[in-house]
């Protein structure tokens, strides 16, 4: 059985190159490391397991004309755990976050392990929510993932030489060959799955987060998919291997007010492998429902 990890608290030491792109609000509820691109109506990208700002970064699109808000959820690098270890705490500290920076109403975009907290804060926060995107989001554990990831994360997380030299384009496509073949051939798709992988480094800045998630999966029974008022838009890839394409079908069948935009042949970073169909979508959807001053 999983165990909540232990404290976390700001790192001594920092990287330059983070610390450069990131700053710390101080919220009602703790500090909370975040980065903020373009400008237009807010949106908050809520990164998924072993991530941090800079993979909100990654499923940033500001060229679509929105301000895009990228927290590192709590136990992710410079945002301690004990700013919200529950989903339901992450969806408070994300209200919270909205009023340090003065913003009313955000969209919300959960990609992957973001999708609990996410949910929570359109069904706690609804008069704040002005949009959900489920991007190839969790809505529940992954059965037998517990048993393997948690010991190793425990093992290995704090080495980050070992996880630099264990995670990397070639260990990625071997385990994902259809990620290989849907962007070997195009530099900027290739772009970002370098960016992506960076983002998981360091690993022991993210190990905190990553284990707290898991422990969460394992005592959270009840997803509010039901109660969400906001108009909703599900993307998840139908070879989907790190979360099924059954719980992007879930969050369509319980969600109210949703379309679902089906990715064949998309894996879990269907964002990055099929931008053509993913992005015209996407910023349709936002535009659609961007609050009206």
């Amino acid at each position: 059985m999983a165990t909540i990890p232990q404290k976390h608290t700001q790192p001594k030491h920092y990287p330059a190159h983070l610390q450069a792109q990131s700053q710390v609000i101080e919220t009602a509820r703790g500090p909370v490391e975040v980065a903020i691109c373009g400008e237009g109506p807010a949106v908050v990208v809520m990164h998924g397991a072993l991530g941090g700002f800079d993979r909100g970064m990654v499923y940033s699109f500001p060229e679509l004309g929105f301000k895009f808000i990228c927290p590192s959820r709590p136990g992710y690098l410079r945002t301690p755990l004990e700013t919200g270890t529950t989903f339901e705490e992450q969806a408070d500290l994300l209200a919270a976050l909205l009023d340090a920076l003065g913003i009313e109403k955000a969209a919300v975009m959960a990609c992957s392990a973001g999708g609990p907290p996410s949910v929570y804060f359109a069904s706690r926060y609804p008069q704040r929510c002005w949009a959900l995107v489920m991007g190839n989001a969790m809505t529940g554990p992954i059965k037998g993932v517990n048993t393997l990831i948690e010991p190793v994360a425990k093992m290995f997380f704090d080495w980050d030489w070992f996880t630099w030299f264990g995670v990397n384009r070639a260990v990625l496509y071997l385990l994902s060959p259809n990620l290989g073949f849907q962007t070997i051939n195009n530099r900027e798709k290739q772009a970002h799955v370098v960016a992506m992988l960076r983002s998981m480094y360091p690993t022991s800045l993210r190990k905190a987060g990553f284990l707290n998630d898991f422990y969460q999966f394992q005592h959270t029974s009840d997803y509010p998919l039901d109660q969400v008022k906001a108009p909703t838009m599900v993307i998840h890839g139908t070879a989907d291997m790190v979360v099924p394409y059954r719980q992007g079908e879930t969050s369509a069948e319980q969600i109210p007010d949703n379309q679902f935009l089906s990715v064949p042949g998309g894996t879990h970073l269907c964002f990055i492998s099929h931008p053509e169909l993913v992005k015209p979508a996407l910023g349709q959807f936002l535009l659609q429902h961007q609050p009206v001053d």
